[in-house]
């Protein structure tokens, strides 16, 4: 009962779980005994708008996240996420509710893509933004890495691609080319077109 009044006041799983000696995920376990609508068996009906991801929860690795997508409201959070249990799922709910379905909001897991044509057949598809935007942003950084460690740690090039990371992601035409401000790892005024390199 302590343990579900004190997360009651947002207290961190990790914190409890000290304060009561047992592990994280019997925190979490306890909180969803005395609030079973927190996990499972709680959305009845679907929305035209839907949102998949996944969430990381204590000991139970990754967890499967529906939302309303125009509403931003939680609909349900399974402690699965592997296809044949969200098929499973899906399935529970009758062919008119799940041709009702408009669009469904995903990241570029291929797994969603995959099962959702087979149970929603009038939902259109549209990647998130976010991960879109994602994906480039991670290859540069790895191009960039990859670069970097080519040169010697004390070269000016190493200092450039290292510290200067989030220049190199920006748009050029975002890049202040006026004003040079001071550069502590070069250790003199440049501006941040400049320093970006151009390799």
């Amino acid at each position: 009962m302590s343990v579900t009044l004190e997360a009651m006041h947002n207290s961190p799983l990790k914190d409890i779980a000290e304060r009561h000696t047992i592990s994280a995920s019997s925190v979490q376990r306890l909180i969803i005994e005395a609030n079973p609508n927190l996990l499972g068996n709680q959305c009845n009906h679907l929305p035209e708008h839907l949102f998949f991801d996944e969430a990381k929860t204590v000991g139970e690795g990754y967890s499967f996240v529906m939302m309303d997508s125009r509403q931003h409201q939680l609909l349900e959070m399974l402690p699965s996420r592997l296809t044949k249990d969200l098929e499973r799922y899906f399935e529970r709910f009758s062919l008119a509710e799940r041709q009702r379905v408009k669009t469904i909001v995903v990241d570029l897991n291929a797994a969603y893509i995959s099962f959702i044509p087979q149970l929603f057949f009038n939902a259109e598809i549209i990647i998130d933004r976010f991960h879109l935007v994602q994906m480039p942003n991670r290859s540069v950084n790895m191009i960039r890495t990859k670069l970097m460690n080519s040169f010697d740690k004390r070269s000016k090039e190493y200092r450039k691609l290292k510290f200067n990371w989030r220049l190199i992601l920006k748009c050029a035409n975002a890049l202040e080319w006026r004003h040079p401000t001071y550069q502590v790892h070069l250790r003199y005024y440049e501006t941040q077109l400049n320093v970006v390199p151009s390799y």
